[in-house]
């Protein structure tokens, strides 16, 4: 994908990774949110075997529909079921 002036970074900063795994590893309720960045990367792959290996849950947002397909840990499908509830319920 050829963007003008996008520029992003493909080096891993170790830093943040430590921090996100901090955050993660102290969170209550972890949850992921899958968003375009992944299709880019074409890390679905990596996004899939990490959520198995940790049990994390996965949203995604409209631009990430794709990046995480249907899984015991999807919760998108159980997110738009909630929302169709919420709208007959009213």
């Amino acid at each position: 994908m050829n963007l003008p002036g996008y520029q992003p970074t493909t080096k891993p900063n170790y830093l943040q990774i430590r921090k996100l795994v901090e955050a993660v590893s102290g969170a209550k309720r972890p949850v992921i949110l899958a968003g375009a960045g992944v299709l880019h990367a074409k890390a679905s792959h990596l996004l899939k075997e990490y959520v198995e290996q940790q049990g994390i849950p996965v949203v995604h947002t409209l631009l990430g529909l794709g990046a995480f397909r249907r899984n015991i840990l999807s919760l998108s499908e159980w997110v738009v079921c909630m929302a169709a509830m919420q709208q007959t319920w009213r």
